[in-house]
């Protein structure tokens, strides 16, 4: 890599002197090593703003279902009629809290105003999903698509745990997956219960 940026710098300090680009001083030869370094740093510093990785992409996707899935817990503490969804519903706000914390400390791409846009578009679907529902109803809709988000979520994390070198994002899942697989469990017997 360094190899390149030295021959692009050196090709691109010849076409200057070459096409008679006028200079505001002459570079003498023991500064081009300088030179040819702040060019490389300016390049990468240029590339890295514009590219965002996959792992910028992955925790930007966790972000919007951790969100999600506590506005989903949100509403079945506020409308489900069962003690035990309850329960579970509290249990879940506070540890998928706690993992959107996480991720958002490792988010590098996402900005405050596209958090807020992203929560209140979640929202009004979810609501809007669940409005016309109630007890019995509302509660198996809710353990259901509570299933389906965590049983995602979990292969999602395997995924991305087989694919990532971020050592910090690697951390995070694999603390994660045990809490993740738990909730699922508990959502299962919960709908077992139901039927």
């Amino acid at each position: 890599m360094k190899g390149t940026i030295l021959v692009t710098a050196v090709i691109i300090l010849a076409f200057n002197i070459h096409t008679g680009r006028k200079k505001s001083a002459s570079l003498p030869l023991q500064n081009i090593g300088t030179y040819i370094e702040t060019i490389a740093a300016k390049d990468k510093a240029l590339i890295t703003s514009s590219v965002e990785t996959k792992e910028d992409t992955f925790v930007s996707c966790m972000i919007n279902g951790k969100r999600r899935e506590i506005i989903m817990a949100d509403m079945a503490r506020q409308k489900s009629t069962s003690p035990q969804i309850k329960a579970l519903a509290q249990h879940l706000v506070d540890d998928h809290q706690q993992l959107l914390n996480a991720l958002e400390k490792l988010n590098n791409s996402g900005n405050e105003m596209d958090k807020m846009n992203d929560l209140l578009v979640s929202s009004k679907g979810e609501n809007m999903a669940y409005s016309n529902l109630s007890g019995d109803e509302f509660d198996r809709k809710w353990v259901s698509d509570m299933i389906m988000e965590h049983a995602k979520t979990i292969n999602e994390f395997k995924t991305e745990l087989s694919k990532t070198q971020n050592v910090d994002l690697k951390s995070l899942i694999t603390k994660s997956l045990p809490i993740i697989s738990e909730h699922l469990r508990w959502l299962g017997a919960l709908r077992n219960k139901m039927m």
